[in-house]
């Protein structure tokens, strides 16, 4: 099994590439240790979870490359240090490092992963390892989006803003 091919993954699924192997998706909470935004009950964060899978797994290129992916969900009660930004509020951020050590300590797969956060107030944001969604109304879509980012994708308008070019 091939591992740390996040961004050509994505660009395989998309263009309907066979590839070796699959990419380990992690969820986890921001646990209930969190002075904010924590999960206290564990219940309500595997259905968020669930939710979530499920979300990618509708849409493309996640429903036709279903078999090449496995989930994995990992309640912890450990402090991610989620927080949010004092300047950009919707900016939600967790420490990587802590959640890479719980995934890894569950032992999982520390491939890729996607931390929820116990607040219904808007905000997410999209790591080098995991993506942040908070668990409000649009979680799955800001959940599906930051992820992305996490493959390495970049937003459209950065994109459209230099004509085009990656710059």
């Amino acid at each position: 099994k091939r591992r740390g091919y996040g961004l050509l993954f994505y660009l395989a699924m998309a263009a309907g590439v066979a590839h070796a192997g699959e990419l380990d998706i992690t969820i986890l909470p921001n646990g209930k240790m969190a002075t904010t935004m924590g999960y206290v009950d564990e219940a309500q964060f595997r259905l968020d979870a669930q939710a979530q899978i499920d979300y990618h797994l509708a849409r493309e290129p996640y429903r036709s490359r279903a078999a090449d992916i496995a989930w994995h969900v990992v309640w912890t009660e450990r402090d991610l240090g989620c927080r949010r930004s004092a300047t950009m509020t919707r900016l939600i951020t967790c420490n990587q490092w802590t959640a890479q050590e719980v995934v890894l300590a569950a032992g999982v797969p520390a491939e890729r992963g996607i931390i929820l956060v116990n607040t219904t107030s808007y905000g997410g944001s999209g790591g080098n390892r995991f993506a942040v969604t908070y668990r409000g109304s649009q979680a799955r879509q800001v959940g599906l989006h930051e992820f992305g980012h996490t493959l390495g994708l970049r937003d459209e308008y950065n994109l459209y803003g230099t004509n085009g070019t990656n710059a």
